[in-house]
């Protein structure tokens, strides 16, 4: 298969062919254009200056015709038409009866010369209705004179009738144009093939260091395909290709914590199952093998009862996130009284609370707050939040929610600038073993437990606060944890508050 760099290459080398080609026609055609102009140019002011000097040599003179003119007065003649002839390379001047037959010529190596038998064709003096023409070319020269390309420019020495007296037709000959646009041609070709091969080797070698780079992202794909996220770029360039082997890394590297984060959770999973299973395991069999006394059955049978329970709180969290993560969950968004559902986490949440002989505030300026959410997903981020809450507080420690508007400082700390809508902060505080540094930014990960021994939480299964940051990332709304390690933690969220101000 062709690589990329390949095929932009023979498209570079067809395109610049192409075009250098083109280059090429068009200089050569100005060149000759040029050149053609200049020889019109030149043949022309010729003419007209020999015309000229003649037609002052008839009046003096007053010959019958042009034949008598240069019997008349030849050597002046032949010395000045030599000297203008000498003037430009491969000049021939022609002095011509009406007829067409050549009298005499002049060039720079001769001079002038008479030329018995050399004739001009009628046609090449006179257009159609016997006007004047000035410029004629003969192809294949003019027969006993020149044997090359030959262009004309002739001009009329009309007697005092006002009929022609003579012509006189200005030769140029194409041998010193070649001599030159030959030679110009052949160095512009030589700087366009070398501009051609300098062009297709640096392109060349920028494609070859393209097609290699994508050859290495598509090697570093197809390792990832195979499961293996260990391999990064490293290329050394600053363009888009740079920029796509950062974003190829930055890939890996998600799918790298992805991939670390599944195994943990199987792994977690895994553990959380297999523990109560084996628990319910045991004290089942110890139960048939009548190894537990029958005084203690009720209370083996009430153990079995609690880990039946923690495995069927598992499962439920579980399904919770696959139905979060998948998006099947279903949220009906319409205004509640979040004061009302404080309330009601509060009360329900009231037995453990009084267990660890806790303190409880509410911090709650007004008796209804209403906000927008889905009040059934609010409850369980809430019950939650301050079910964690109570688990890591101390022994008659406090426990305080409030709820508040937003600071200045929180709303420019908003991520989405484009989240315009006002918006409340709900808070739950508590006085207990806090969180570290170090593990604030796992707090919102699947299975995370702050009490890595479970010493203080035997029944949870690490979900709780993951699933409460996906219910309000699928919400809109921020939630962050606040915490200083053996003194307190402060978890907050936000809620968007209604558009119409509350009654």
């Amino acid at each position: 298969m062709r690589s990329v760099g390949f095929k932009y290459y023979i498209t570079f080398i067809i395109c610049a062919a192409l075009v250098l080609l083109m280059v090429f026609a068009f200089s050569n055609r100005a060149i000759s254009d040029h050149y053609m102009k200049e020889r019109l140019e030149t043949t022309e002011s010729i003419s007209v200056s020999v015309t000229e000097y003649l037609s002052d040599k008839i009046n003096t003179y007053q010959p019958s015709d042009i034949f008598a003119l240069i019997a008349e007065d030849r050597t002046n003649i032949s010395m000045t038409l030599h000297a203008i002839a000498s003037s430009s390379d491969n000049i021939i001047i022609l002095l011509c009866a009406p007829d067409g037959e050549v009298y005499a010529y002049a060039d720079a190596p001769t001079g002038l010369v008479e030329a018995p038998g050399i004739n001009i064709p009628t046609s090449a003096l006179t257009g159609n209705g016997g006007t004047e023409k000035k410029n004629t070319v003969f192809e294949k020269g003019i027969e006993g004179l020149t044997s090359s390309r030959t262009d004309a420019y002739t001009s009329v020495i009309n007697g005092r009738d006002a009929s022609p007296y003579a012509y006189v037709v200005v030769c140029m000959t194409e041998s010193s144009e070649d001599s030159f646009t030959s030679e110009l041609t052949g160095k512009l070709m030589i700087a366009l093939i070398w501009f051609f091969f300098f062009g297709a080797l640096v392109y060349f070698v920028l494609t070859y260091k393209t097609s290699r780079d994508l050859r290495l992202i598509s090697d570093c794909a197809s390792r990832f395909a195979e499961g293996d996220f260990s391999p990064r770029l490293h290329l050394r360039r600053s363009d888009e290709i740079a920029e796509l082997a950062d974003a190829f890394n930055n890939m890996a590297e998600s799918l790298k914590n992805y991939d670390d984060s599944r195994n943990n959770f199987i792994a977690s999973v895994s553990h959380d199952l297999r523990t109560p299973m084996t628990t319910i395991k045991g004290l089942i069999e110890c139960i048939i093998a009548g190894v537990i006394p029958q005084s203690e059955v009720n209370t083996t049978l009430v153990n079995i009862t609690e880990e039946i329970n923690r495995l069927n709180r598992l499962v439920t969290a579980m399904l919770d996130v696959t139905r979060l993560q998948s998006g099947k969950r279903q949220f009906n968004m319409k205004e509640f009284d979040v004061c009302e559902l404080i309330r009601l986490v509060m009360i329900s949440l009231e037995p453990e609370g009084a267990k660890k002989e806790l303190d409880a505030e509410l911090d709650i300026d007004e008796d209804v707050i209403p906000v927008i959410g889905d009040k059934d997903s609010i409850h369980q981020v809430l019950y939650n939040i301050v079910q964690n809450a109570i688990k890591f507080s101390n022994h008659g420690g406090l426990i305080k929610i409030s709820v508040r508007d937003e600071t200045p400082e929180e709303i420019r700390e908003r991520e989405d600038s484009f989240d315009l809508a006002e918006k409340k902060v709900i808070s739950v505080y508590n006085e207990g073993i806090g969180i570290s540094k170090e593990m604030k930014a796992f707090v919102f990960d699947r299975f995370f437990k702050a009490d890595s021994t479970r010493q203080m939480d035997k029944q949870g299964v690490g979900l709780g606060m993951y699933i409460a940051k996906t219910i309000l990332d699928a919400h809109n709304q921020r939630i962050k944890v606040d915490s200083v390690e053996g003194s307190w933690c402060r978890f907050s969220f936000t809620l968007d508050k209604p558009s119409r101000p509350h009654k």
